[in-house]
């Protein structure tokens, strides 16, 4: 909270929002998702200047959503975040938005669907160097 209230003093651009969706990480991480997704939703009312912060947080709210079977939700969360991160070169956040589109394309067993994204998002984890995440996908691309 003393860096919020230092950023709203002295900081510029989107800075209290990261702040404030980095507290709503920490709920998320911690499995507070309710609170956190009230968090993320007052910092998309801030009204971001940056499109990958917002497509960060976009992303993050597709997790919540998708870790609560809230499908429809997730997709659309997912599909935003990519939006905005791919013209803006954020390749991470398009990565694990296609990761995200293909954990909801498996769950309503569309898996053409599912394979193809989880392979996209292979591909691009791995030209990243995230080697982890590339392993992730692609087991998921083989199921």
């Amino acid at each position: 909270m003393e860096a919020e209230g230092l950023l709203t003093q002295h900081g510029h651009g989107d800075d209290v929002a990261i702040v404030r969706a980095s507290r709503a990480d920490l709920l998320r991480l911690s499995g507070r998702f309710e609170q956190a997704s009230g968090v993320y939703a007052a910092v998309l009312d801030m009204g971001l200047e940056d499109p990958v912060t917002e497509a960060n947080v976009r992303k993050d709210l597709g997790e919540i959503a998708l870790v609560q079977e809230n499908l429809d939700a997730a997709n659309a969360s997912f599909a935003a975040a990519e939006a905005l991160a791919s013209p803006a070169g954020a390749r991470a956040i398009v990565a694990h938005s296609r990761l995200g589109q293909a954990r909801v394309a498996q769950r309503r067993g569309e898996v053409v669907l599912a394979a193809g994204l989880a392979q996209n998002a292979a591909d691009l984890f791995e030209r990243l160097g995230d080697l982890d995440r590339a392993y992730e996908a692609r087991s998921l691309a083989g199921r």
